[in-house]
């Protein structure tokens, strides 16, 4: 049989955009615009907010069996580790001038294979944009660049952007 089943050629073709990527460059735009002067980060949100009220995540019995598969020592093979769930993180603009504030816009929660990402949007930029909640699932990468796009060019970051820029010397 020539003709494989398999879709590895095409899919080795295709980029694929891991979320934080998207941010991480985002972050870096906003510090060449503002000259240094204003700062925006993605971390991994490892605090002690309650994520299960944030997401709704009750994983299912075979969910929390299968665990997560990671390259072994070697390198040669897969195996099985404890689940561990999405990562969490928080995206935060700042300034230097002001180190003690940080704005939290949003939490992503990103499951071990990319998609779908969920956002929990800070309330104000939620009701700016006429969202039915604080929390949006994006199952594509351009549904996620769209609603970060949303987020970033919302009037209320451009607010808090403009009153860290006020505080510089």
């Amino acid at each position: 049989m020539e003709n494989s089943m398999w879709r590895l050629p095409a899919m080795f073709n295709e980029v694929f955009l891991d979320p934080i990527g998207i941010v991480q460059e985002q972050c870096e735009e906003l510090q060449k615009l503002s000259e240094g002067k204003l700062t925006a980060q993605i971390q991994e949100y490892s605090e002690g907010l309650r994520w299960s009220s944030l997401f709704g995540q009750k994983p299912s019995m075979s969910q929390s069996e299968l665990g997560e598969f990671e390259r072994n020592e070697e390198g040669s093979g897969i195996v099985v580790t404890q689940n561990k769930g999405p990562r969490k993180y928080e995206f935060f603009i700042s300034s230097s001038e002001i180190p003690r504030y940080k704005y939290r816009a949003f939490f992503l929660s990103i499951p071990a294979f990319g998609y779908p990402v969920t956002f929990v949007i800070e309330q104000d930029i939620v009701d700016e944009l006429g969202l039915r909640n604080e929390k949006y699932v994006c199952d594509s990468v351009e549904r996620f660049t769209t609603m970060l796009a949303k987020i970033l060019g919302s009037q209320r970051i451009v607010s808090i952007l403009r009153g860290l820029l006020s505080y510089q010397s």
